[in-house]
């Protein structure tokens, strides 16, 4: 960045990349500018800001900035800031509190529809991103819309040309919003003019002076003077007369706005502004806000205190730091709420001493079961499956270690539960299900790493190309061996093992079984989600079906009797329902280490059928929004091209007097139309094979993914080149896909019907019907990662009755319907003219048998003619019968067989 002007210090300077700490630290300087004792949902002021944050990504020399920040952010921040610091107050989607709807930032706009009065200028943060958001283009439309006076301040120099503006619109109405913005924005000079905020020392005067012209009140850097604040709150009657009224560490409920509250508890207290810092959901989630006494309500009741207190004794009696959790069901808090004044003065209730389990259900309230309510995704570190299989260490280092010395091995992939149920990540993702063998070291003499890699060179584990394990996919916090965890990678941590049951449920498993794997919560659970497959109507056992995707390997003393514990972990989780799993995993003798992860995930179990129902709707609901938007750009495309073809019609009549070029004009208008209503319809096409194919691999129990692979396989192919020797030269020629699936990989069949190109397990084979899916064959190709022979590089090879012989001139390719035709048709000709050969050898054998050579005819003669006829002869020999013709020795006389 060049260097900014004096005037402005360091207002507007941009880190090299923006992070998650600094976005959350501007969001909560934003906040603070609220007047005191001014709540957000009352908060319009006659300034709004509008920003996009530009966040840049894929960039060589800096890391990415975090997931919604940017230049823009700073910017923004930078100009709230200047304009607080002279009384001007403003507003911008910087203030708007967590899990607070965006929406009520067009709330200000609009003066919440009448009922408020409207800014009287909205300030525009002129950058390149600007240009490309959806949501700044709405703001800004809104606000001609209302008659509010636009302030366009221009803080970047090369900003997109006027075509390329919003180039990610699909919609008229959204056109039509991009053409009022576009038509007013450049009748509006940008302040500065010329330069931009940046350079131009001078641009804030400028600002000011410019709102000077809008705001009821003048306001100017001389002149202006802060907004008198509101009086504080009025303490409650009976509190205290000094000091905060909610103590630091008490829990709270935040008023969020149009009737939102959320849980958190007070971390600090600024008496001088009478603000409170608070923290939502966990200690330590770093999730902060800043908090008046009006937006704070009592959370800490009789019940809460119960409940922090058998926490206390659980966590001391499994030797582990208790562990506050803040996610107790709503309804039960409010509840809580209402006796909260009554029973405010009653002493907290002592807790016996309990088994931890008895503790716990004492302690914990029941919660309804919820899913999601919109579509959930998170962000996993995986390792390339190539480090694995090359990496010599003994065991795999930790996360912090492995991220600072081959980062190049990690891969960031974002995993949703759409994704999870089509079965997406099945065939490249590995995950890992092991135990722990120590507290600081989960495979300390090497043997689970041993096998990870054995594995991923095994035929199940070479398509694989990434790889989730905790310990080297996480972040870890070891501090007995010097691993601390950072308070961002706690958050991702946090984050990831949230939602680790997408890993086991949307991809391969490898289950590393130990003598002990059957006791811990983690690795049971692990298991159940291996087996299991996501359906429209929720989970069902995946094992014996061809949607099974977990090994297991068993190790350590496990590996003496593998056969056994594999019997006995597949039986015990193969056909649990989710409330069976929660049942079973509920059990005392079920261990975990931390005991707030088997608390977190207990809910997750029971409401796993709900949430992968979701899924499955949000894919119908997608699939069926695909077939509507291509069926209207077809109707789109359609009426685009009638219009051109008439266009094209009446352009050809005005210009039939003139010269050719101008026909040849006229013609070429339509081509692209005619291109657009091609692709158009061959979308659409697609869309509804997409919903059959879903629809289809439903009926079939099978994942729709599978389905997708099938269909993409050739129908048709062809087998040619070169001289095969022996049997194998009647498998020349063209094949067609039979629907048959031969050791889980489809089958083609030859057009003489006797031949097959099939799988036998571990290469494809030239082989009889009778020899399907055997070792055993004319022709042989080694590939057993091609999903279908046409694609293979390998070489062919041919049994010539003794050995197998290289055939490098025989190709596999795909054929086309009409070479099938032409083939079959030379086929029937062939045949046709071998028939008529054929026939013409069997009248030719014929008539040569039906001459005979007499030698020693003889004529009548009433001794040896049969009585079959008053005039017959019989050759010398006396078997065989003629008519008596006149004839001489030596006539070869036709046979004619009196007795038929």
């Amino acid at each position: 960045m060049d260097m900014l002007p004096e005037a402005h210090g360091d207002r507007f300077v941009v880190p090299r990349a923006i992070t998650i700490e600094q976005l959350e630290g501007c969001k909560r300087r934003a906040r603070m500018q609220l007047p005191k004792g001014v709540l957000y949902r009352d908060f319009y002021p006659s300034i709004v800001v509008t920003y996009a944050s530009g966040r840049r990504t894929n960039r060589k020399d800096a890391a990415d900035d975090c997931e919604g920040s940017g230049p823009g952010v700073m910017y923004a921040m930078g100009l709230m800031e200047f304009f607080h610091e002279r009384g001007l107050q403003c507003f911008s989607g910087l203030q708007v509190p967590p899990g607070v709807d965006w929406e009520t930032f067009m709330l200000r706009l609009t003066g919440e529809n009448g009922k408020r009065e409207k800014p009287k200028v909205l300030i525009i943060i002129l950058t390149a991103g600007l240009f490309h958001s959806r949501p700044c283009l709405k703001e800004i439309d809104t606000a001609i819309k209302n008659k509010i006076a636009l302030l366009p301040v221009r803080f970047e120099d090369n900003l997109p040309a006027k075509e390329e503006q919003w180039t990610n619109l699909d919609d008229p109405d959204w056109e039509m919003r991009k053409y009022r913005v576009q038509e007013k924005l450049n009748s509006l000079n940008n302040i500065p003019n010329p330069g931009t905020v940046l350079n131009r020392a001078t641009a804030l005067e400028d600002i000011v002076a410019e709102l000077e012209k809008h705001l009821p009140a003048p306001a100017s850097l001389a002149t202006s003077t802060p907004t008198p604040q509101p009086p504080p709150p009025t303490k409650p009657a009976g509190g205290p007369s000094r000091g905060p009224r909610f103590p630091v560490g008490s829990r709270v409920y935040v008023d969020q706005g149009h009737g939102e509250k959320r849980l958190a508890h007070v971390t600090t207290y600024d008496a001088a502004n009478g603000a409170y810092v608070v923290e939502f959901g966990e200690r330590g989630s770093g999730e902060l806000d800043t908090c008046f006494d009006q937006d704070l309500r009592k959370a800490d009741g009789p019940l809460s205190q119960l409940i922090d207190h058998a926490r206390d004794k659980v966590g001391s009696l499994f030797g582990v730091n208790p562990v506050v959790m803040e996610r107790e069901d709503a309804t039960v808090m409010e509840r809580e709420g209402e006796t909260r004044n009554a029973a405010a003065s009653k002493p907290t209730p002592s807790l016996p001493d309990l088994h931890p389990s008895a503790a716990l259900a004492q302690a914990a309230p029941p919660s309804a079961v919820r899913g999601p309510a919109g579509p959930v995704s998170c962000r996993f570190w995986m390792i390339k499956a190539d480090f694995l299989r090359t990496f010599s260490g003994k065991n795999l280092p930790f996360f912090q270690e492995l991220r600072a010395k081959h980062p190049s091995a990690f891969v960031e992939v974002t995993i949703s539960y759409e994704e999870v149920v089509r079965g997406t990540h099945v065939e490249k993702i590995l995950s890992i299900s092991h135990r722990w063998m120590v507290t600081a070291q989960p495979d300390p003499d090497g043997e689970q790493l041993k096998a990870i890699k054995a594995f991923l060179v095994s035929s199940a584990g070479k398509r694989i190309e990434l790889v989730w394990i905790d310990g080297g996919s996480m972040p870890q916090h070891q501090p007995s061996i010097g691993l601390i965890r950072s308070v961002e990678d706690t958050s991702d941590f946090k984050t990831m093992l949230s939602q680790v049951n997408m890993l086991f449920l949307g991809t391969t498993v490898l289950i590393l079984y130990d003598l002990s794997y059957a006791s811990r919560f983690w690795t049971q659970f692990e298991a159940w989600l291996s087996m299991q497959f996501a359906t429209p109507n929720g989970l069902k056992s995946a094992v014996g079906t061809k949607n099974a995707r977990y090994h297991i390997v068993c190790i350590q003393n496990a590996a003496e009797h593998a056969e056994l514990y594999t019997k006995v972990l597949v039986d015990t989780w193969a056909n649990k329902t989710p409330q069976q799993a929660f049942d079973f995993l509920s059990k005392p003798d079920v261990t975990v280490t931390n005991l707030s992860d088997k608390q977190g995930q207990l809910p997750q179990i029971k409401a796993l059928n709900v949430t992968v129902q979701g899924a499955f709707q949000r894919i119908d609901a997608q699939l069926l929004q695909r077939v509507a938007a291509s069926a209207a750009a077809v109707e789109r495309a359609k009426a685009a091209l009638q219009k051109g073809e008439r266009e094209c019609q009446e352009a050809k009549a005005r210009a039939e007097a003139e010269c050719q070029e101008a026909k040849a004009r006229a013609d070429a208008k339509v081509v692209p139309l005619a291109g657009v209503m091609t692709r158009t319809e061959g979308e659409a096409a697609a869309a509804r094979e997409a919903k059959q194919t879903h629809v289809l691999a439903i009926k079939r129990g099978v994942m729709p993914m599978l389905m997708e692979r099938e269909a993409a396989l050739p129908p048709r192919l062809k087998l040619e080149g070169g001289s095969l020797p022996g049997a194998a030269a009647q498998y020349a020629g063209f094949y067609m896909l039979d629907g048959t699936l031969v050791n889980g990989r489809p089958a083609w069949k030859h057009t003489n019907g006797r031949c097959w190109v099939a799988f036998d397990g571990a290469d494809w084979r030239g082989q009889p019907e009778a020899d399907l899916g055997q070792k055993r064959g004319a022709l042989m190709l080694t590939d057993a990662d091609t999903a279908s022979p046409d694609a293979s590089s390998a070489t062919w090879q041919a049994w010539t009755g003794s050995a197998w012989s290289a055939q490098p001139a025989l190709k596999c390719t795909v054929a086309t319907a009409a070479e099938l035709s032409a083939a079959q048709a030379a086929a029937e000709v062939r045949a046709k003219e071998e028939r008529r050969a054929a026939q013409l050898r069997a009248k030719q054998e014929r008539r040569a048998q039906a001459e005979v050579s007499v030698k020693h005819f003889r004529g009548p003669c009433a001794a040896n003619c049969k009585p079959l006829a008053q005039c017959c002869c019989v050759s010398a020999d006396g078997e065989a019968i003629f008519c008596c013709v006149p004839t001489e020795r030596g006539y070869n006389l036709p046979i004619r067989d009196l007795t038929r």
